[in-house]
């Protein structure tokens, strides 16, 4: 091994010194062919350790660089993963916020159901009994004429109107009148269902009448704006409780 060192030390010395005496002038020639193989060799040895060095310094160096490489793409790896977790956890959400959505969606049409059937619908004033289904009524509310026991607000001749509420349908509104005795002829017609909710309105709730003044509209037109002065509350119970008027082929309840 230290023969075949030697010859490969010799061959790279004898290349250089080609190369050299190429390039160098006759006088440099000659100084570089004068210097002692010994010297020779030691110097290509120092350059060769000189070389070897500067390698393994490339390599740590390398070593360094893949070593940060790597924990770059560990770190990259880290975050790719998180956003994946992140993003699947997202989707569960929305994928649950989605069903919950239709959950409720479903249940407000269900009560939107419930609600239509237990209001019933308005229908004219000249509906008939005949055209009823099985365990339907018509209920009519009428507002006549209104009649004030004293006078109020002294000679000025108030605008007034009348509104009523019947189950939870929207609320019945009657024209404006002037001055505090007049003829509303308010009426409105409801078929519903001959249910327990309805007995238990019946019972527990009542028909509730308010009197609002106005300025504004005119007689019989659209009032601008009102103030309400007056309430009350018209028991429906005797609907059902009073037997003459439960049993009475038109019952009538006045209030």
């Amino acid at each position: 091994a230290g023969y075949e060192d030697h010859r490969a030390i010799t061959s790279a010395y004898d290349r250089m010194k080609q190369r050299r005496a190429t390039e160098c002038s006759a006088t440099d020639r000659s100084l570089f062919l004068d210097i002692p193989l010994e010297d020779q060799v030691r110097e290509l040895q120092q350059a060769n350790s000189t070389h070897v060095a500067e390698l393994e310094a490339l390599r740590i160096a390398n070593q360094l660089l893949s070593d940060k490489l790597l924990d770059a793409q560990g770190a990259c790896d880290d975050v790719r993963n998180d956003a994946k977790r992140a993003r699947s956890a997202a989707d569960q959400q929305e994928n649950a916020a989605h069903r919950q959505v239709l959950a409720q969606s479903e249940r407000i049409a269900f009560l939107e159901e419930q609600v239509s059937l237990m209001r019933g619908v308005r229908v004219g004033d000249d509906a008939s009994l005949v055209d009823l289904a099985p365990g339907e009524v018509l209920i009519e509310v009428f507002v006549g004429q209104l009649l004030s026991a004293q006078q109020v607000g002294g000679d000025e001749i108030p605008l007034a109107f009348v509104t009523a509420d019947f189950l939870i349908h929207e609320t019945i509104t009657s024209n404006v009148v002037a001055g505090q005795t007049g003829f509303l002829d308010m009426s409105a017609t409801f078929k519903v269902q001959a249910d327990s909710l309805l007995i238990y309105y019946l019972c527990s709730r009542g028909l509730r009448v308010q009197l609002h003044t106005v300025r504004g509209g005119g007689s019989g037109g659209a009032p601008e704006s009102y103030h309400t002065i007056g309430e009350g509350v018209v028991s429906l119970l005797d609907l059902i409780a009073n037997e003459d008027i439960l049993l009475s082929p038109r019952p009538t309840l006045r209030g």
